[in-house]
This record gives structure tokens, sequence and C-alpha cells, in this order.
């Protein structure tokens, strides 16, 4: 390997799942870096600074996904999971202080705006923090910058949710542990996404493709050694779309 070869290589190896992402879709396309980042309206160097190891900001991730297709949540979780130190793009700073009555929406802290947004966890059945009850009752709110939450979405806070994520079949895109942000005026599956999701008693974190041949929506898991399943539709309840990483744990 020529030593241009290794500094590329090194350069690579800072966002590895990213940057497969990016070249796949790609070179799916027979587009060059420079064709990526223009379609996409950034600057035209903008892919190879993501494979030189500079971070992108949000705004950037989000320019991307939608040309190349990718779900902005896939794109987001594998700059997390390439390094668990990137702020600017899934962990806001975390907020002051705050001795008001928290809940969902947006606040002002000193002289920062921020939305409050409440918290569950998909393991629980029943309680305070379950999404199973008719009326679901928080763990708590959690605050993240107003500026961070509108780069990723459009939807106001009362109706967004943050989710723990429960077990492996969701690896690599997202780890048991992971906080998600999910967009409850987003039911309906009309192409392939991940939802939050009901099915019986269980919550799920699944990625949802419709098959319409079939009549059918297929229930599928990111990890490899979990099959897809096929449901009707009234075997499901959607929550929402996952639209975004809030927090992993590293």
């Amino acid at each position: 390997m020529t030593e241009q070869a290794k500094v590329r290589h090194k350069f690579r190896m800072k966002f590895p799942r990213l940057v497969k992402l990016i070249d796949e879709a790609v070179q799916a396309r027979g587009w060059s870096d420079k064709a990526a980042s223009r379609n996409a309206g950034l600057n035209e160097e903008a892919v190879r600074s993501i494979k030189r190891g500079h971070e992108p900001s949000p705004k950037t991730l989000m320019a991307l996904a939608k040309t190349l297709d990718i779900e902005e949540s896939v794109l987001f979780g594998s700059l997390a999971a390439d390094d668990p130190q990137a702020s600017s793009a899934v962990t806001p700073d975390h907020p002051p202080l705050y001795n008001g009555t928290l809940k969902s929406g947006f606040i002002e802290v000193g002289n920062e705006e921020y939305a409050s947004l409440p918290r569950f966890d998909a393991k629980l059945s029943a309680g305070p923090g379950s999404l199973m009850e008719q009326d679901p009752e928080p763990l708590g709110y959690h605050l993240v910058e107003a500026q961070w939450l509108k780069a990723i979405t459009s939807t106001i806070p009362k109706n967004l949710i943050i989710v723990m994520v429960d077990g492996y079949s969701m690896e690599p895109t997202f780890y048991s542990g992971d906080w998600v942000l999910v967009d409850t005026t987003q039911r309906r599956v009309s192409d392939q996404a991940i939802f939050a999701l009901r099915v019986a008693e269980v919550m799920w974190i699944k990625r949802l493709q419709p098959m319409l041949s079939l009549q059918k929506i297929r229930m599928i898991s990111d990890n490899e050694r979990y099959y897809p399943e096929d449901l009707d539709e009234h075997q499901l309840q959607i929550i929402g779309r996952v639209v975004g990483l809030v927090a992993r744990r590293i």
C-alpha cells in the first residue's frame, strides 16, 4: 500500500460505517463524490470531507440522506456508532438546570430555546414509561436544543416522543439502550422506513416495508439473525416513524 493510500485508509477508518453507506449509495447511482455532493446542494467537497475524517453537520447528513435515498436515522445512527463522541450530529449539549414544570413544547432556559420531549421505554408493558397504556405517562422529559431539533424535523414537540430501544434485532442501526426520536404524525407505511409499533402486547422498533402484492406489511430486523415477518395491517398498531437518534451509551 502506498503512503497516499495509507493516508486515505486512515481517514476512512474514522467513520467506516458512515462512509460505507454513502459509498454504496453513490456507486449505485454511478456518481462521483463531487457529483453526489452537488446533487445534494452541498459544496462539491462535502462527501470527500467526510471521508477525510471531518464530522458532518446535521444539515449535511440530512441533505445526503434525501439525495441518496437513505433513512436519516440510519445515517445519524452510523455516525454515532463510528464515533460516540460525535456531538454536533447526534447529542446536543446538555441544557442548564431548569426549575419549571416540564411538558411537551418549546421552552426558554436562560437565553436559549430548548424542546421538551417525553421519554418512554420500549421494554415496559405497563405503568409510567410504557406505550401500552391508553393514555401513556412518560418516564420524564428530555431537553434538547431547539436548533438541533429543527434541523432533524419540522414536526412540533407535542407530536414527538423519545423511546429507548430494547433488544438486539435492529443492530447495527440501533443498539439496545439507544434513545430514538419518533414522529407520531407519521403512521402510514408508504415506503420502507423504521417505525415504533405495537404487535399484540409487545412494543417494537422495526423496519417496515409495504408488500402491496400480498396486501401485507413486512416487519424487518436489521440484524440478519432475525427473520422478517409478514403481517396483516390490522395486526399492528403504528406509534410513529423513527426520525433520528437522540443518545447512545458509550
